[in-house]
């Protein structure tokens, strides 16, 4: 499953909340660049062998895969849903 957390421009959220968890496989932040073949890989291998995969996303993540390339009326990115 995912599980999205807030954290437009920091995984601070998403990073501590996989700490505390035992059952978070990947976390995604936005501070890190991550190739989707990478992820997929991972959860593929983590589903294999437990029967599923919890992935915690801070809402910023990946956008480099997702961005909408528009901006609200403040002039702030408006990023895609991961």
């Amino acid at each position: 499953g995912i599980v999205k957390l807030m954290g437009r421009d920091a995984g601070f959220v998403a990073t501590f909340a996989a700490l505390a968890s035992d059952i978070v496989d990947i976390c995604l932040i936005p501070e890190v660049t991550v190739k989707l073949d990478d992820v997929l890989a991972h959860v593929d291998k983590v589903v294999q062998r437990k029967g599923y995969a919890v992935i915690a996303v801070a809402e910023g993540a990946c956008q480099e895969l997702v961005a909408t390339g528009k901006r609200d009326a403040t002039g702030h990115t408006i990023y895609g849903d991961i």
